[in-house]
């Protein structure tokens, strides 16, 4: 919500707004936002609009022009902006999909991730700031906590303490997708695994693996077909990895 009231909507459809009359959409054909799907949105003190997008980097809008942060023209590491947050310091904190968290502050680019930090995964869904101005950092495997006095990942809450993490499902990449998409996954401890694709039915779609992986990092990917061959429509499907530890499901999206 800007300074107006007016709020800001993030769409498969491109960036909308609404003044609680009229909605005003921002689509790439009527604008120039490089992509229409929108994934975060954070707005700064000066009521400019910050814009995580599916692919297409993070997006300043002043309501008159658009520029855009990509991996060709800035430090950015990824494309894909899941969520942003600004500080009290105008530091906008941007969260990507697979490289981690990065803090830009108008002019220079910093990244934490799981190779320079304490950081135990680098897919970053969500980002709070607290009164204290400390961020909290919501990731695949718990949560994280950069303290205001330091610049490093200070404190990490795993997402299940009472046993080892046998095995991690990554979110597929691109989502939403056309006619390809990849699955990342991990194996902490040798174990058989399966990992198929059901619709919102819950009828199985497509066995994608089964196989006994020994500890390591793998990847399988779908090309939107079922198990005859045939392209499956639109809409919703879960991809779901059974293992001997339990059961972990995410959710893809095909839009052709």
């Amino acid at each position: 919500m800007d300074e107006q009231n007016n709020k800001w909507i993030g769409t498969a459809g491109g960036l909308a707004k609404f003044d609680d009359l009229n909605w005003e959409i921002y689509p790439m054909n009527n604008s120039d936002s490089p992509v229409n799907t929108v994934w975060a949105i954070a707005i700064d003190q000066q009521n400019t609009k910050w814009i995580g997008t599916n692919g297409g980097g993070l997006t300043r809008f002043n309501d008159v022009n658009w520029f855009s942060y990509n991996t060709n023209n800035s430090e950015i590491p990824e494309n894909y902006i899941c969520s942003i947050a600004i500080d009290s310091q105008d530091c906008k904190w941007i969260g990507t999909l697979h490289k981690g968290l990065t803090k830009f502050n108008n002019h220079n680019w910093q990244i934490f991730n799981s190779d320079n930090s304490l950081l135990s995964d680098n897919t970053i869904w969500d980002i709070k700031i607290d009164n204290g101005q400390n961020i909290w950092i919501g990731t695949n495997l718990g949560l994280a906590l950069i303290q205001t006095s330091s610049t490093k990942v200070r404190n990490l809450i795993s997402k299940n303490t009472e046993q080892p993490l046998q095995f991690f499902l990554d979110q597929n990449y691109p989502n939403p997708f056309k006619f390809k998409t990849h699955i990342n996954f991990k194996i902490y401890q040798k174990s058989q695994s399966d990992i198929s694709i059901y619709n919102i039915k819950g009828e199985l779609v497509k066995n994608l693996t089964t196989n006994t992986f020994a500890p390591g990092s793998y990847s399988v990917h779908w090309t939107g077909r079922n198990e005859n061959g045939f392209m499956v429509p639109n809409g919703t499907y879960f991809c779901c990895m059974k293992s001997q530890a339990g059961i972990e499901t995410l959710k893809m999206l095909i839009i052709r």
